[in-house]
């Protein structure tokens, strides 16, 4: 169900004629939040699903011996894909009933897109963090490997060099698409609903 049905109950008992562009506006940017948001969830979960079984293949099951190190690289790996696939497909579901009120689909939508800011807004938490992590573990898991240490090598420091460099900037664009986009949305979101509540109070 999505709010592609509700221009017009919209229109009938939300709005005014007036502010029908204004509904307008704010269907089709609902539809490119959600097409934006599969999109990333597409070309952050395909990545590392792929990443997580290569490693896992080619350093477990296609090799005669494996090492302790090799075991918990591997597995620090999949241990993230798994969970950073958990947690943006349980982003994009809504907890309230899905019944056919304009109420209960206004209050549906506006638990997806808060869901979606509070994403964003901890993506230290579940995705910056845990994938350094998992860099310095696989990373340091490999080097012990090869050379009997577990300090990176120059080639080792270079690299997590660059992810901190990334992160910060993947961290200000997360909080800069919350700001320009999603919070704004989520205002106007609950400006409906608080207006439809107000209203059914009115008639009631």
């Amino acid at each position: 169900m999505t709010l592609d049905d509700l221009k017009a109950p919209w229109m009938a008992e939300v709005l005014a004629a007036d502010r029908a562009p204004s509904l307008d506006d704010v269907r089709a940017e609902i539809a490119r939040v959600r097409r934006d948001t599969r999109m990333r969830d597409t070309w952050l979960i395909l990545p590392l699903v792929a990443v997580a079984g290569l490693a896992a293949f080619f350093n477990w099951w296609a090799r005669d011996a494996v090492s302790l190190q090799s075991r918990v690289g591997v597995l620090s790996i999949v241990v993230l894909a798994v969970v950073v696939t958990f947690v943006l497909l349980n982003a994009r579901r809504a907890i309230a009933p899905d019944e056919w009120t304009l109420r209960a689909r206004l209050e549906r939508e506006i638990e997806r897109l808060s869901k979606q800011v509070s994403l964003l807004l901890n993506v230290g938490y579940w995705l910056l963090l845990p994938m350094f992590l998992v860099i310095v573990i696989s990373s340091g898991m490999g080097q012990y490997e090869r050379t009997g240490s577990y300090l990176p090598g120059a080639m080792g420091w270079k690299l997590l060099g660059a992810y901190v460099v990334i992160a910060v900037l993947a961290y200000w664009l997360c909080r800069r698409e919350v700001t320009r986009r999603y919070a704004p949305l989520l205002d106007r979101l609950k400006e409906l609903h608080s207006d439809l509540v107000g209203r059914e109070g009115r008639r009631g």
